[in-house]
């Protein structure tokens, strides 16, 4: 499967490469990337080597990236020979309110401004970025359409959203007769699999193909950091550039990830091929993949990733990765102004917040104890604490069995509508058992819910510190 072999993206006949060139390493604005040289290597050996597929975004290094592709692309006279994406949603002038989001104003205004940069008259593929919690999807999807019709954009996709929304825009669409979605970007690699819950199932149901973004997790996968090495000592690019902050990219250093770094680098030693190529490979190899983004600040790294599909690895092999890197079922939960994301351990390891020792009360202890001896399911909502994990879930990140446990860990990014959040958005039966833990959610969580279980006409009993829903 070379790369200069295309596939159909979704159910379109837009034909694309399995590999696609992410190019939020043009330039060097956020302290990380390339040079204009080395930018224009990197573009020319994916270009050369039969790749077609380009990604970019309006925010990515302050508009950089997408000045240069155009430039790179017009000096080469590529332009209709490329799957040209790139994205709207961020802010791009401070201070405006309508210079960012996904209302019909700035989706307009951010096109014709990316369409300045990249130097041409029409984007193949238009992503919605990031899902701004605000304007209706019927506003969006109207203006995408309008724009397709226009001849501004050629096919639109979702890239961040949760899976509820690309569903509904999906169904609207059809509905309509408007353009539909054909592809989702989101996070996936074998220590990011959240998408495996609902995404994969939607992408093959509904004709989106997944464009699978960070393959190696931010460079965890490449066998670059080991295990072991403290944070200072494995800084180099991004990692250097973030060191000291609360950044995402230092959450994937946990137990359960090292281990499966160091399968991967088993699998990666009987197949004679290297971590990355093994890691890029798994993830182009899963149900509904149509593309996988390879990002890149050195010429030696793109042409490793770009070698990945050249030979099929054994299925026995992939099957040991798919294994080990078992899908965590932690989840936070935002309820109001927020999104939904995977909860990891390591967010509340010594380098994000202190550990806040808590204790669950006997009542709540025996209340569990008998929810689960009656075949309820338990959830715990709280404030993430690393005793509070535990308690869910146990140290090696994996749901604990036996009657003390909670089946999973939710945390509320906003202290509303706890319950009918709960409800709606994870399908729990009204005979699961809500334990908030005083310790951890606060009172005033405790009485929202409750507030909120009654207006919804809820049984709710109290245990002390556990509630039961009914």
């Amino acid at each position: 499967m070379a790369i200069n072999h295309y596939y159909t993206l979704g159910r379109s006949g837009l034909r694309v490469s399995r590999l696609a060139l992410g190019t939020m390493t043009f330039g060097t604005e956020w302290g990380w990337g390339a040079d204009k040289d080395g930018a224009r290597t990197l573009f020319d050996a994916y270009v050369d080597a039969g790749g077609n597929f380009i990604d970019t975004a309006d925010v990515y290094t302050q508009g950089t990236s997408e000045a240069w592709l155009g430039e790179f692309i017009a000096a080469r006279g590529l332009r209709d020979k490329l799957v040209l994406a790139t994205k709207f949603s961020h802010p791009t002038d401070p201070g405006n309110p309508n210079a960012c989001g996904n209302g019909r104003l700035h989706i307009v205004r951010a096109l014709e401004a990316s369409l300045k940069r990249l130097n041409t008259d029409h984007v193949d593929l238009y992503f919605l970025h990031t899902w701004d919690q605000l304007t209706p999807v019927d506003e969006v999807m109207r203006a995408l359409g309008d724009l397709v019709r226009a001849g501004k954009v050629r096919h639109i996709g979702l890239s961040d959203v949760p899976a509820w929304y690309a569903s509904r825009a999906q169904a609207m669409a059809e509905f309509r007769g408007w353009e539909p979605v054909c592809a989702l970007q989101l996070e996936y690699s074998l220590v990011e699999r959240q998408i495996e819950f609902e995404f994969t199932r939607l992408a093959t149901d509904c004709g989106m193909g997944l464009v699978a973004w960070s393959p190696l997790a931010s460079g965890l996968l490449s066998g670059k950091y080991r295990a072991g090495d403290a944070p200072a000592v494995m800084a180099e690019g991004r990692l250097k550039t973030n060191l000291g902050r609360a950044s995402p990219m230092f959450d994937r250093l946990t137990e359960r990830n090292w281990a499966i770094v160091a399968e991967l680098e088993a699998v990666a030693n009987e197949a004679g091929r290297t971590m990355a190529q093994v890691a890029v490979q798994w993830v182009a190899r899963k149900a509904g993949v149509g593309s996988v983004i390879l990002g890149a600040t050195r010429i030696a790294q793109l042409e490793e990733t770009m070698a990945a599909l050249d030979i099929d690895l054994p299925p026995e092999l992939l099957a040991r990765l798919a294994e080990r890197g078992v899908a965590v079922h932690f989840l936070t939960l935002h309820v109001g102004p927020g999104t939904f994301r995977p909860l990891r351990a390591a967010q509340v390891d010594e380098h994000r917040m202190e550990a806040e020792p808590i204790e669950i009360p006997e009542e709540t202890a025996r209340a569990v104890h008998e929810a689960k001896r009656e075949g309820r399911r338990v959830v715990a909502v709280g404030t993430t604490t690393t005793r509070a994990l535990e308690w869910a879930a146990g140290e090696d990140g994996r749901l604990r069995e036996g009657p003390g446990a909670a089946d999973l860990f939710i945390r509320p990014g906003h202290p509303f509508r706890v319950v009918d959040a709960l409800i709606t958005n994870f399908h729990l039966p009204r005979s699961t058992l809500l334990v908030l833990v005083a310790a951890l959610a606060g009172r005033e969580l405790i009485l929202d819910a409750y507030r909120h279980a009654v207006a919804a006409r809820y049984r709710f009993y109290s245990y002390g510190d556990a509630m039961l829903i009914q």
